[in-house]
């Protein structure tokens, strides 16, 4: 193996986002108490810890914009332990965690205290890298400290440093340098410090052959199921189009088909970690998703000089993109019995294109508000009540009785209605 350590840069760490529990920057513990040492300049150090303070900073202010809309959405309730700005401190935050990192991958932190002033003031007059002809050669301050102190290092202990870093200045210094090599991909790197790699490759080869075709249907469902997992959960922001103005919310995607990229036979996969019972491989995938998204919409109001809502609507794609994939596999290689037990994103596209999006198209499922049935039942009328006697049956009417009186004089003679 032609080095004895590896160093990274802040560069190297901000490209994969902070992420020192999972991705390739978990990768670098398997160098502690190992034969590769892992080193980090003081100077870096203090970038990544000035870096993470103003991504942790972002977070927080977002999470209690998130929380004051869920109180007044009535998502959540007021609570005593809802989290307040005074009660989180960033700074200690950070200090934990990039402490934790340090110790975990076991790494030395070179002091600046042993750099030479005189080479320093040497190479910056004389336009020697890190430092460059042209630009603004203060800003190169930084770069210039950190490379020195790895090369005295290096020097002063007899070894020989693969430094991680896509900055051109650190390209510069080390193709100049006889201690210190810089390569610009960090899982490239972490290949090169592999032992047996070549039977590693050959069995991550076969095992994928297996996958696609079938061969080996446990550890395709197991790829599929923890690789849907992981699309579920990624972050990945929008862009659209409209005549309105239009701000995208969170993207929600899932995983419709996965393909692992091959060229004439051999797939496109780093091993990054290669040890008797477990093997770390970047793997290259092409990824069919659907991804759904909700855009809120408003027009600049120029007398009130403001924005009005205009309302918003959900919109819903299907995409299809490259992207790097780090899976593990974890039993006896020798016998190669594996199964997969993480999957991690650790390379993709950070937008997806939802086009023109237009603002009053009404989604197909629109939801609509029903009013609460009441909490009470109504009492039932009231029946009327049955007699429990026999009512007796209406008497006949009686027959009209009534007979006209005689009349109580006799009539003349003469009078025509007088019986003969």
């Amino acid at each position: 193996m032609p080095y004895d350590a590896i160093a990274i840069d802040t560069q190297t760490v901000e490209r994969n986002g902070f992420h020192f529990e999972g991705g390739l920057l978990e990768q670098l513990r398997q160098f502690k108490n190992g034969p590769v040492q892992v080193v980090i300049s003081e100077i870096a150090a203090r970038e990544i810890f000035k870096h993470l303070v103003g991504k942790t900073r972002v977070a927080r202010d977002a999470l209690l914009s998130a929380q004051r809309k869920a109180l007044e959405c009535g998502i959540i309730q007021e609570s005593a332990d809802s989290p307040q700005a005074s009660q989180i401190d960033i700074d200690a935050i950070v200090t934990a965690r990039l402490n934790t990192f340090l110790k975990d991958i076991g790494a030395l932190v070179l002091r600046v205290d042993d750099v030479s002033t005189k080479e320093l003031v040497r190479r910056y007059f004389g336009a020697i890298p890190p430092f460059s002809a042209a630009g603004k050669k203060k800003e190169e301050f930084p770069d210039a400290i950190a490379l020195l102190s790895l090369e005295h290092w290096a020097a002063t202990n007899d070894k020989k440093i693969l430094a991680i870093s896509g900055d051109k200045d650190w390209e510069a210094f080390a193709s100049s340098s006889e201690r210190i090599d810089s390569i610009s991909d960090l899982s490239e790197g972490l290949a090169l410090l592999q032992q047996h790699v070549e039977q590693a490759e050959a069995t991550i080869q076969k095992v994928l052959a297996e996958i696609i075709t079938g061969q080996n249907l446990e550890l395709s469902q197991q790829l599929e199921q923890l690789l849907s997992n992981e699309v579920s959960g990624y972050s990945i922001e929008a862009n659209a189009d409209s005549y309105l103005e239009v701000e995208a919310e969170q993207v929600d995607l899932s995983l419709l088909n996965h393909e692992l990229i091959e060229d004439d036979g051999r797939f496109d996969f780093i091993v990054v970690q290669n040890r008797h019972d477990r093997i770390v491989a970047r793997i290259v995938v092409e990824l069919q998703v659907q991804a759904e998204c909700s855009f809120g919409f408003s027009i600049y109001d120029s007398i009130d000089k403001d924005y009005v809502g205009m309302g918003s609507r959900s919109v819903t794609i299907e995409d299809t993109f490259e992207a790097a994939i780090l899976v593990t596999f974890e039993g006896d290689a020798a016998e190669m019995t594996f199964d997969i037990s993480k999957v991690e994103i650790v390379d993709a596209p950070g937008s997806i294109d939802f086009g023109y999006v237009q603002p009053f198209s009404e989604p197909d499922d629109e939801s609509e508000y029903e009013p609460p049935e009441p909490d009470y039942e109504p009492p039932e009328p009231d029946e009327p009540p049955v007699p429990d006697y026999e009512q007796p049956e209406p008497d006949e009417p009686p027959e009209p009785d009534y007979e006209p009186p005689e009349p109580d004089y006799d009539p003349p003679e003469d009078d025509p209605s007088r019986p003969a």
